[in-house]
């Protein structure tokens, strides 16, 4: 086999980074679905129904199925293009597209039965097409893990590929013949999340793993200078460098689960989850605009200080007045104004910051990512983007 290197372009990194979304989307929608479900349970019941004829509010799931279809078929061609696994067939990472394709396409546009007993078409070729998809997943993970063991960098992934290639086969297979074949519905739906959760749980783990193996040192972009003054910037902000990157990556998380609310606030109206994950995010982006002031402040101590000054405010006004919102303490109208102006100053710190960077190499210098970054829905990717570089 050809040799390996460990480092991929760029494009790759962000299809890669889409399998960390996975398991967080995919779960949280399901537990809004099931919460906006009277009398669903998650122990006797498929995940499916949420989505099916009988559903209550049937465009969550649905949705959920496009979007993690979606999220999985782009991780699998990263993991195809990356250049630290090229070499390998295409066959594992071509299978986990496929259950991607399926999940996106099939699930949501052929609804289940009443409790997915297939009694007409759509419901026969969904529980066909979701057997099927779940099978080439299972298989996929097997044939991705001979990657793993000719790659040194990822050999220490290999055995765990194989198990959950193994625990994940073994846990269909009891879903099917137990909750399926032998009809035991006390445990159906408690099965079928125990197969879904190892497949989406390596999903995960697969992305942080190559996101953090990957190093862009031989990128011709970057020079000796960039490389030498990240290293100098880091051992600026001394032991606040660990903080800042272990907050990155948990507001990371926290706001992709926010904007999964959010979405499915516009479907269900739920919406509290949603403002929950807000304040979450923005206490965990306190430490981060700390760090990030002692990065900027070479570069114009003056704007450097406005930056900050204008992000602490900012952030400040957003999780109050999340709090007092979901504990109904103000109107929805004083609210709405208060907290537009709160994004606002956020903003703001996000485009400073931005500019007094630009020449340093360390945060995302795309504008377009760090405008997105503040007004929300961008955030995850340039939080992921700025740990990644300061590592």
């Amino acid at each position: 086999m050809q040799a390996v290197r460990n480092t991929i372009d760029r494009f790759s990194i962000y299809l890669v980074a889409c399998g960390m979304a996975v398991p967080l989307v995919f779960g949280a929608l399901v537990l809004v679905g099931g919460n906006v479900q009277e009398g669903y349970s998650h122990m006797t019941q498929a995940i499916s129904e949420l989505g099916g004829v009988e559903a209550e509010q049937p465009l969550v799931q649905n949705f959920n199925f496009v979007v993690t279809g979606l999220l999985v078929m782009a991780f699998a061609a990263g993991l195809h293009r990356t250049t630290s696994l090229r070499g390998g067939s295409i066959k594992g990472p071509l299978l986990i597209g496929l259950f991607g394709f399926g999940t996106a396409v099939a699930q949501p546009f052929l609804p289940c039965d009443a409790g997915c007993d297939p009694t007409t078409m759509a419901g026969l070729m969904h529980n066909a097409t979701g057997l099927a998809s779940f099978v080439a997943f299972v298989t996929g993970i097997f044939l991705v893990s001979t990657r793993f063991r000719h790659n040194p960098q990822l050999k220490a992934f290999f055995i765990p590929s194989r198990i959950a290639a193994v625990a994940a086969f073994i846990a269909l297979v009891l879903w099917i013949a137990i909750g399926r074949i032998a009809g035991v519905e006390s445990v159906n739906g408690l099965l079928q999340r125990l197969f879904v959760g190892i497949v989406l749980a390596w999903t995960g783990l697969a992305s942080i793993l190559i996101w953090r193996l990957t190093d862009d040192k031989d990128d011709s972009s970057k020079t000796n200078l960039e490389t030498s003054e990240r290293g100098r910037l880091r051992i600026n902000m001394g032991g606040v460098a660990p903080l800042v990157q272990w907050c990155l990556y948990a507001s990371a998380a926290v706001s992709t689960l926010g904007i999964a609310f959010l979405v499915s606030f516009f479907v269900s109206g739920v919406g509290t989850l949603n403002d929950v994950a807000v304040i979450i995010q923005y206490l965990l982006m306190l430490p981060i605009a700390l760090g990030l002031h002692i990065i900027s402040r070479p570069s114009g101590p003056t704007l450097s200080m406005v930056a900050i000054i204008s992000g602490l405010i900012g952030m400040a006004v957003v999780i109050v007045f999340q709090a007092l919102l979901i504990t109904d303490a103000i109107s929805f109208e004083l609210y709405i104004g208060v907290v537009n102006a709160g994004f606002m100053l956020v903003l703001g710190w996000f485009l400073i910051v931005r500019y007094l960077n630009r020449n340093v190499g360390v945060l995302p210098t795309s504008l377009a990512l760090s405008t997105l970054a503040g007004l929300y829905f961008g955030y995850p990717l340039w939080a992921l983007h700025l740990a990644r570089r300061l590592r």
